[in-house]
């Protein structure tokens, strides 16, 4: 059940920020910004990348000796132990949910940008729509700002709650 949650939760926020993106692109002047532009993108998810992959390092360091030191910990109960090390695994999880995701937003603004310079068949049908090949990438490109912003907040809950987890791990 919790899984189907999962989905479900995941499913509506991609739909809203499409949704969202929709609406900025065709309703606002948002797509003459640099943030609909690939290369801006690409820079950006880049860092963002980096930025993960170097949380990561020191996050797994920061997990290993909290384990460590909950094995130690003759004070606790199992059941403590086991709730820390639980809280351990899904934020271990988290981490690499979010840097799954970035990568795959990495490859699909990639995708984008050569995307842009190639002349697809369908385009006609796209434009019968009412909408231009363009508008369709700028909006998946503002939605993958936007995916991506909720991102960097997961990871920063995660640096947070690793901390949050140091500090329940070292008490008595």
């Amino acid at each position: 059940m919790k899984s189907l949650l999962k989905i479900f939760r995941t499913i509506t926020i991609i739909g809203g920020t499409l949704c969202i993106s929709y609406f900025l692109i065709k309703e606002t002047s948002i797509n003459k910004t640099k943030i609909v532009e690939g290369e801006f993108l690409f820079t950006l998810l880049g860092v963002l990348l980096g930025f993960a992959f170097t949380l990561l390092t020191f996050i797994i360091s920061m997990l290993d000796k909290i384990k460590e030191q909950v094995a130690k910990d003759v004070n606790k109960t199992k059941v403590a132990k086991d709730n820390i090390m639980k809280r351990i695994g899904f934020l271990h999880s988290e981490l690499r949910q979010d840097i799954y995701f970035i990568f795959i937003t990495f490859i699909i603004v990639g995708v984008s940008i050569i995307a842009e310079k190639i002349n697809f068949p369908f385009s006609e049908f796209i434009n019968s729509l009412g909408t231009t090949k363009i508008e369709i990438l700028n909006i998946l490109k503002f939605s993958i700002f936007l995916l991506n912003l909720y991102v960097i907040y997961d990871l920063l809950e995660v640096t947070f709650s690793v901390s949050e987890t140091t500090s329940i791990s070292s008490q008595p």
